[in-house]
């Protein structure tokens, strides 16, 4: 799940290594450079690396961290509005289903309706459904 970025600096190679956090787990400056390695990395070399590209690639991956958050808890928020009985649905369970469907619609997500159906223990056709109705009570808009 790591993925890297690379920069190269003279002879030296910047790696910085991402987990699933917004900020690198590890930074290598490497050089296969004899002569450079023999003088060390110096206050030149680490003012070369390009800091604001790893910082937006941070940025980035933030804001990625956010919106699975945010997918999360809407999810977590539909689920605590479907543990009803099966035919008696709130105004509260559409405003939830329609909250975390647009949170999967956020985020790009290729299946929103397979995913909401999977967490919530429904087929997709019934959560189509209820989306449907989730869209006439004016909770969902577009789509």
């Amino acid at each position: 799940m790591a993925e890297e970025t690379t920069q190269q600096v003279g002879p030296w190679l910047v790696r910085a290594v991402w987990g699933a956090g917004p900020f690198p787990m590890e930074l290598h400056i490497t050089t296969d450079d004899a002569e450079a390695a023999a003088h060390g990395i110096t206050q030149t070399v680490l003012r070369e690396v390009q800091l604001n590209r790893l910082v937006a690639f941070a940025g980035h991956r933030l804001k990625a961290v956010e919106a699975a958050d945010a997918v999360a808890d809407a999810v977590m928020a539909l689920n605590t509005h479907s543990t009803g009985a099966k035919g008696s649905l709130s105004e509260d369970y559409y405003r939830a289903l329609a909250e975390a469907y647009s949170a999967c619609r956020a985020v790009f997500m290729r299946h929103p309706v397979k995913y909401l159906a999977e967490e919530t223990g429904r087929n997709a056709g019934t959560i189509r459904n209820h989306l449907t109705k989730a869209r006439k009570l004016g909770y969902l808009e577009g789509d």
